[in-house]
């Protein structure tokens, strides 16, 4: 990861960055504190090395390349809300000076929707967000294509696609 391996994680921005990608990602998916397992504080300095890996990585290829924020889901347990850490995740690469983020694998829009409204009020930042369903056309949260898709639709999301699952 960006603690225990830098130079790999580096070495995979640099190979996307030399067979032509225009936007990279930051190793920050699972970047979160029921995934890593740790205290807020050392998740934000994970998505912070994520961050300096990626534009090291940029500079040194001397070439035009955006870097996104990537942001995944935070598994919870019953009642348990993570609005509040999407947010703290949100400004700490708004910190690192990010104008892209971009929430990846999600199921609905319950934890993300009232916190991108509240970042894109504040700042001009690209907003992607992108849902994982299966082979019916589900997500997780048993919402459609059609309604995911409708519920995105909304003037703080610049782009919304899907990942991961199938389609």
């Amino acid at each position: 990861g960006n603690f225990d391996n830098p130079e790999v994680v580096k070495q995979v921005h640099e190979d996307y960055i030399e067979a032509g990608a225009r936007l990279i990602r930051t190793n920050t998916f699972a970047s979160n504190t029921q995934m890593l397992s740790m205290p807020i504080e050392e998740v934000k300095e994970n998505i912070r090395t994520g961050c300096r890996l990626a534009k090291e990585a940029v500079k040194e290829s001397g070439k035009s390349v955006y870097i996104a924020g990537d942001i995944g889901p935070i598994p919870l347990k019953q009642n348990e809300d993570a609005e509040a850490e999407y947010e703290e995740l949100c400004r700490t690469f708004l910190e690192e000076g990010l104008d892209i983020l971009v929430f990846e694998t999600f199921a609905d829009m319950e934890s993300i929707l009232p916190v991108i409204k509240r970042i894109k009020a504040e700042q001009d930042i690209f907003i992607i967000v992108q849902f994982c369903v299966n082979q019916y056309g589900y997500s997780n949260s048993g919402l459609s294509v059609k309604r995911l898709l409708a519920e995105a639709d909304v003037p703080e999301i610049d782009a919304v696609g899907f990942n991961c699952g199938v389609g």
